[in-house]
């Protein structure tokens, strides 16, 4: 009995020694901790009874925590519209956007040896906003809105890190948010007509629900 027992301690020893080494090298990546993300981002965005393209940037900071990320992001946007007697598009005004996104990642794509390098993953999203817009004509408005979205991330372990950079892994991230606003009311300001050639009175928002699309490419970087 002694005989077996020696082994069987041995065994057990090892699987309480070897094993948690081996779990906790998989959980720390990807590890917790703070991102930065930044790239652009093109799409169209309805306003009243009409929609614009729009066409800019976007910048979001967070923490990422497991398989969750929360964003803070801001977009600032080119609204662009098509003019008949111009024969193309013209930049009618700007569209900024500040945000909260939580975005789950749900999906590992490769990845599959003990330690990794690189990983694809994919992921859902939900966020609210609040965007300001101002024509180049003046007139502005502002409304709040609720977004749901989707995408991948292709993330990249950093080791060891080049130059001394701080950043733990960089990735390429492009994903697609679709977003619903209504208008506030008293926040759309009407300050003067549009007087250009080939120019009609810039859209509003009105009492329906106004859709939005948005297309980003970024670069994420975390640490």
């Amino acid at each position: 009995m002694r005989r077996t027992a020696a082994p069987l301690g041995v065994l057990v020893w090892l699987l309480f020694t070897a094993s948690p080494d081996a779990r906790a090298e998989r959980q720390q990546w990807p590890r917790s901790g703070p991102v930065v993300r930044f790239g652009t981002a093109v799409g169209f965005s309805e306003i009243g009874q009409r929609s614009v393209s729009t066409l800019g940037g976007q910048i979001a900071i967070g923490y990422r925590l497991g398989p969750f990320v929360l964003d803070a992001e801001y977009d600032r946007l080119a609204m662009l519209q098509y003019i008949e007697d111009l024969g193309g598009n013209a930049t009618r005004g700007e569209l900024y956007r500040l945000g909260v996104t939580g975005r789950l990642f749900v999906l590992r794509i490769g990845g599959r040896g003990r330690d990794p390098s690189s990983l694809l993953r994919i992921y859902a999203e939900g966020g609210v906003g609040r965007q300001s817009a101002r024509w180049s004509t003046g007139e502005d408005f502002d409304r709040n809105d609720i977004s749901t979205g989707a995408g991948w991330l292709l993330d990249h372990r950093l080791r060891p890190r080049p130059a001394g950079l701080p950043f733990h892994s960089i990735g390429w991230q492009f994903g697609w948010r679709l977003s619903a606003a209504r208008a506030d009311g008293e926040d759309v300001v009407l300050l003067q007509s549009c007087t250009a050639k080939g120019c009609k009175a810039p859209p509003m928002p009105g009492p329906d629900t106004d859709l939005a699309l948005l297309v980003t490419c970024s670069m994420t970087a975390s640490w």
